[in-house]
């Protein structure tokens, strides 16, 4: 189990945010036209809220604040409110990488994914006691 975390590290919150932003790339259209159509604010489903709800208390002891969305519970006009860093199963997923391992017909986009991962595994580790 991983000890809770009272102040974050800068570079790590800056590796989660290059992360989450280079998924963002492949989600909805044209790459998941059921979320395009389901969630158009790119969220898969609402299981991921409580994921990020419980990380984010069990790890930094806060208390995500909700919004007034339907199903979503941190879904704003905009997209999600929890910064990519507290809410990680969400940051990191892209359907093909999840399922086959790869975005198909983009090793480029692949590559530098596995790039960024690396980057965050290394971070983490790094802060982790021995």
């Amino acid at each position: 189990m991983l000890q809770p975390i009272k102040q974050e590290n800068p570079e790590i919150i800056a590796a989660w945010q290059k992360i989450a932003d280079h998924t963002s790339q492949k989600c909805g259209l044209p790459h998941c036209k059921l979320i395009a159509k389901l969630r158009p604010n790119r969220c898969c489903d609402k299981m991921y809220c409580q994921m990020a709800a419980e990380y984010a208390k069990d790890r930094y002891g806060i208390d995500l604040p909700k919004t007034d969305h339907p199903d979503l519970l941190f879904m704003g006009e905009k997209g999600c409110t929890v910064a990519p860093y507290l809410r990680p199963m969400c940051s990191l997923h892209q359907c093909g990488i999840c399922s086959m391992g790869v975005l198909k017909g983009n090793p480029a986009w692949t590559s530098e994914y596995f790039r960024l991962r690396e980057e965050i595994d290394i971070l983490e580790l790094a802060r982790q006691p021995s």
